[in-house]
């Protein structure tokens, strides 16, 4: 079973991105957020991690940002909304670049 993919209305999108996008949405399977993952813990904790916020005007995630930084995740915020990667794709690039840079280069807080 599967969730329909949300309409690409409310994205923050112009007209040509929308145009793009639309055709590209599929279903999200729904297992997909109910099987649990199984990861060693003394192995997890060895490899780096990130998390990139990009949508830091919700307080929905704020919380799971606050848990990562302090669990030690290479940790930054983006403006551009929850599509980030479709309304600033060029800052998203950035950001991804700089986690896979050295250790702490992405410790920036933008707003």
């Amino acid at each position: 079973m599967a969730s329909a993919p949300p309409p690409a209305i409310d994205w923050g999108l112009d007209d040509e991105t929308r145009a793009w996008v639309t055709p590209k949405l599929t279903p999200h399977p729904l297992k997909s957020l109910e099987d649990p993952v199984r990861l060693d813990a003394a192995a997890w904790t060895t490899l780096p991690r990130a998390f990139l916020r990009t949508s830091p005007f919700s307080d929905a995630y704020q919380p799971l940002f606050e848990r990562a930084r302090a669990e030690g995740f290479l940790c930054q915020e983006l403006a551009g909304g929850h599509y980030a990667m479709l309304t600033a794709p060029e800052v998203v690039a950035k950001a991804l670049l700089r986690f896979a840079g050295p250790r702490g280069e992405a410790e920036v807080r933008w707003s």
